[in-house]
């Protein structure tokens, strides 16, 4: 059996490994890859944005199946082309993944299935946002309508919103600019398997990130499961399912998606339990990926077979017990891509740990980074606790210069 993993982060190299751990032994290759990746399987060195060739690659080889990883390719329709050639694809349609990276249709469909979130409004026009700008008080939040990296900022005062916002609006007349209400919580993300017939909670987590300059940067650390469901695990994922899971596969049948997939979906829960939504994603990020998949007892490759043909509620889904600590080695200007490569030293002295490659490339055997974030390391353990101390004892013995990570993942634990 051959499989083709699209995409070059840490998701792509945890997928790649979940995915060769079937009895099949299945040869994997990932385009275009990572150097942890090139050192394990077989990378593709393929542009991926070429489609056309990433098509006579699938036809050529005869891939068996393909899992997409990177969003930008999924919402400019690659898994719909390749469907057309009958190969089979684990990644969103054309018509999710359009939902996916827009969060003004995201919104809207939140409030037609009344599926709770916070509260939003959009705006055309610069001027528009002047005068709404003081809608939910502050602080609040700045979105750009599209989803891309740096989309989000926390604003303090009406001064920085409006430039913020109109920052946005020079950049792209046509941008849609989002002003959300701030909700100060202690966050949650729950990811779920999904078909055509269920939607399953597999892990709940808790993700971190690094912030500056009211940016609201991406994650580069998260713990699981998350300290919010230790006690009453039961009764706040029965009340996720009914006021925030079902509503979603309901909106996913009505408006024809025929979503087969990964959700992840990240909520604010309030002292009374109440959740909101805050976002949601049609894929595992890297860190979800970092941390569910080493965790996941049953073979992954099952489970994408089970939700590609809308059979994942007949399928037993274990999670092993314990938790899991993943901490990201990034650039210390992060979210800054330094122009400088670095290289990363030291990774073969780690021991008893999960070990994802981010951004990361081969040379001469080396590995250089590739980007503003490098190495992703997760510990597993009985608790929390040991999980952490594990991860962050190995982080030490990494050597990359002008390089930072987070220390305080799960520390409220």
């Amino acid at each position: 059996m051959k499989i083709l993993v699209i995409g070059k982060g840490a998701r792509e190299h945890a997928v790649a490994r979940a995915l060769a751990k079937n009895e099949r032994e299945p040869l994997i290759y990932v385009l275009p890859g990572n150097a942890g990746t090139g050192r394990e399987f077989f990378n593709v060195k393929i542009p991926i944005d070429d489609r056309e060739r990433i098509l006579d690659f699938v036809k050529n080889e005869g891939i068996d199946l393909v899992f997409i990883g990177d969003e930008k390719e999924t919402a400019e329709g690659l898994a719909d082309d390749l469907r057309r050639l009958r190969v089979p694809v684990f990644a969103p349609s054309w018509k999710a993944a359009k939902l996916d990276q827009n969060r003004v249709a995201l919104n809207r469909f939140f409030d037609r299935y009344k599926i709770p979130t916070s509260a939003h409004r959009t705006f055309d026009t610069y001027r528009d946002f002047e005068e709404g700008v003081g809608a939910f008080g502050f602080p609040a939040l700045v979105r750009l309508g599209t989803k891309q990296r740096g989309d989000t900022y926390i604003v303090t005062s009406p001064i920085e919103a409006l430039t913020v916002a109109q920052k946005m609006f020079l950049e792209d007349p046509n941008n849609q600019v989002i002003l959300e209400e701030y909700i100060p919580c202690h966050p949650a993300t729950v990811v779920c398997l999904v078909d055509n017939n269920a939607i399953i909670p597999v892990q709940t987590s808790r993700e971190y990130y690094k912030g500056g300059n009211g940016l609201a940067l991406e994650g580069l650390g998260a713990y699981s499961p998350n300290v919010l469901f230790f006690d009453s695990e039961e009764r706040l994922l029965r009340r996720i399912y009914d006021v925030i899971l079902l509503p979603i596969l309901e909106g996913f049948l009505d408006e024809n998606l025929n979503y087969n997939g990964i959700l992840e979906i990240t909520m604010a829960v309030d002292e009374n339990g109440a959740p909101k939504v805050l976002d949601m994603d049609f894929n595992l990020d890297d860190l979800q990926a970092s941390s569910f998949l080493p965790r996941l007892s049953t073979d992954f490759l099952h489970v994408v077979d089970a939700s590609m043909n809308d059979q994942i509620d007949s399928l037993p889904i274990d999670v092993s017990d314990g938790a899991s600590v993943s901490v990201v080695v990034a650039d210390k200007e992060f979210p800054e891509t330094p122009a400088e490569k670095r290289l990363i030293e030291g990774l073969e002295k780690l021991q008893g740990v999960h070990v994802h490659h981010n951004d990361t490339r081969l040379a001469d055997d080396e590995v250089l980074s590739d980007g503003n974030r490098f190495i992703t390391i997760t510990a597993t353990a009985p608790t929390i606790e040991e999980a952490k101390k594990r991860a962050y004892l190995e982080l030490e013995k990494l050597d990359i210069d002008d390089s930072m990570y987070l220390m305080d993942v799960a520390e409220e634990v």
